[in-house]
C-alpha cells in the first residue's frame, strides 16, 4: 500500500512537472494561438480502479489547481479536471467490458484492449477539454467558438 502511494504521489508530482515545465514552454514556443498540450489528465486516466471516487475528485481538483497556480488562470484546469475526475465512474461503467474489471490494475490499453481504451480515453478527454474551453470563455455568447 505504501509503495502504491509513494509510486502515485510520484506520478503526481511527475505530471504537473511535465505540466509546468516543459509543456508549457512548447505553447510558448508554437506558432499558432489555439495549440495547447495537457499531458496532466493522464494522471486521473491512469490511477488504478480501487481509488475512492471522492479521493479521485481530491486529486483532480488539487492538481488542477495547482496548475491553474503556475499559468495565472481563474480555476480553469480545477473545473476541467475536476468535471473529468466526478465522470470518470459514469464512463467507467459505461464502457465496462463483460467480464468486468480488475479493481487492482489501472485502466491502460494493455490491460482492457484499445477499443475500450479509446472509448475511456476520447469520452473523458473530451469532457475535459470541453469544461475547459467553456470555463475560459465563460460565456453563452461565444458558444460557436467553444464548439
Amino acid at each position: 500500500m505504501s509503495r502504491d502511494l509513494l509510486k502515485y504521489g510520484l506520478w503526481f508530482v511527475g505530471f504537473f512537472l511535465l505540466q509546468v515545465l516543459l509543456f508549457r514552454e512548447v505553447e510558448r514556443q508554437v506558432a499558432w494561438s489555439y495549440v495547447q498540450f495537457f499531458i496532466y489528465p493522464l494522471f486521473i486516466l491512469w490511477l488504478p480502479l480501487r481509488v475512492h471516487e471522492a479521493l479521485v475528485i481530491f486529486l483532480g481538483f488539487l492538481l488542477g489547481l495547482l496548475i491553474d497556480l503556475v499559468y495565472n488562470s481563474p480555476g480553469v484546469h480545477a473545473s476541467a479536471l475536476t468535471a473529468m475526475a466526478f465522470f470518470r465512474p459514469f464512463i467507467l461503467s459505461w464502457v465496462q467490458p463483460r467480464e468486468g474489471y480488475n479493481v487492482n490494475m489501472s485502466p491502460t490499453l494493455w490491460q482492457y484492449g484499445l477499443s475500450w481504451f479509446l472509448k475511456y480515453v476520447s469520452a473523458l478527454l473530451f469532457l475535459h477539454i470541453l469544461v475547459y474551453n467553456i470555463s475560459s470563455f465563460f460565456t453563452f455568447y461565444y458558444w460557436k467558438d467553444i464548439l
